[in-house]
C-alpha cells in the first residue's frame, strides 16, 4: 500500500525565474552567441556536471562550482575571458523561486493521506528549506533531503535511501515524482521507488515510462494505488 509520495524540487514543485541557463545566455549576448551554439556548449558542460559538482562540493563552494561550470561553456564557445564569477553573481542577484500553479493545492490534498518528502539536487547557496518556507510549502513535508546537505547527488541510490530512512518507509511504499529522466525517473526506479516522470512541456514523448503533465495528474495513480 502506498504510504508516501516523494518529489524532486525545481522543475517539479517549484521553478526558477529566470533559469540559470537563461541568465548565462543573456550575459553572453555581446559575444554574438547564437542559441544553438549556446545549447550545444551547455550540453557539453553538462557532461562534466557531476564530476565538477562533487569536486567543488567537497568544501561546499557553490561560487567556485558555478564559476567553473560557466567557464567550461565559455571555453567551448571560444570566449577566453574569465567571466564565471561575474555571471554567477548575476545569477544570484536575478534568481527567484515560484510555485507551479497547482503545487499548493496538490500538496494540501496529498498531505491528508500520505507522508510527503523532497529529494533535490540543490546546487545553490540558498537553503532549500528556507525557500520552501517562503513559498508556504515546508509545512507539508516530513523530510527534505538536499544534495548540498548530504553531499550526494541523484541518481546515487544513497540520497533516495536517506530520505526513506528518515520517514521509515520502504521504496515500494512510495511514489517518486521528478522531471529529469536520468536523475529522477531512473534514479528512483533503481532504488525500488515507484517513479513517475513529470513532463510539463512534453519533451520526453519518446520515453516509454509513466508520465504526467501536471502534479494533479498523479491523482489517478494514487486512487488506484497502482504499481507501475
Amino acid at each position: 500500500m502506498i504510504q508516501g509520495v516523494l518529489f524532486d524540487a525545481v522543475g517539479t514543485l517549484i521553478k526558477m525565474q529566470p533559469k540559470i541557463s537563461e541568465t548565462i545566455y543573456e550575459s553572453l549576448q555581446e559575444y554574438n552567441v547564437t542559441q544553438e551554439e549556446f545549447s550545444r556548449s551547455c550540453m557539453k558542460a553538462r557532461e562534466f556536471y557531476y564530476t565538477l559538482y562533487e569536486k567543488n562540493f567537497s568544501f561546499g563552494n557553490f561560487r567556485e562550482f558555478w564559476s567553473a561550470f560557466i567557464q567550461i561553456i565559455l571555453k567551448d564557445l571560444g570566449i577566453k575571458k574569465n567571466l564565471g564569477e561575474k555571471i554567477y553573481d548575476r545569477i544570484m542577484e536575478k534568481t527567484t523561486f515560484l510555485r507551479y500553479p497547482e503545487t499548493l493545492e496538490v500538496l494540501d490534498t496529498l498531505s491528508k493521506n500520505y507522508i510527503l518528502g523532497v529529494i533535490s539536487n540543490w546546487d545553490l547557496e540558498s537553503n532549500i528549506a528556507d525557500i520552501f518556507e517562503e513559498l508556504k510549502l515546508k509545512k507539508y513535508f516530513s523530510v527534505i533531503v538536499a544534495s548540498k546537505d548530504v553531499k550526494i547527488l541523484k541518481p546515487n541510490p544513497k540520497i533516495f535511501l536517506e530520505a526513506l530512512r528518515k520517514i521509515n518507509l520502504a521504496p515500494y511504499q512510495c511514489f517518486y515524482v521528478g522531471d529529469d529522466p536520468y536523475e529522477d525517473f531512473y534514479g528512483a526506479k533503481n532504488v525500488g521507488l515507484i517513479p513517475i516522470l513529470i513532463d510539463r512541456k512534453e519533451k520526453y514523448g519518446e520515453l516509454d515510462c509513466p508520465k504526467i503533465k501536471t502534479l494533479k495528474d498523479i491523482y489517478p495513480y494514487l486512487e488506484k494505488n497502482k504499481f507501475l
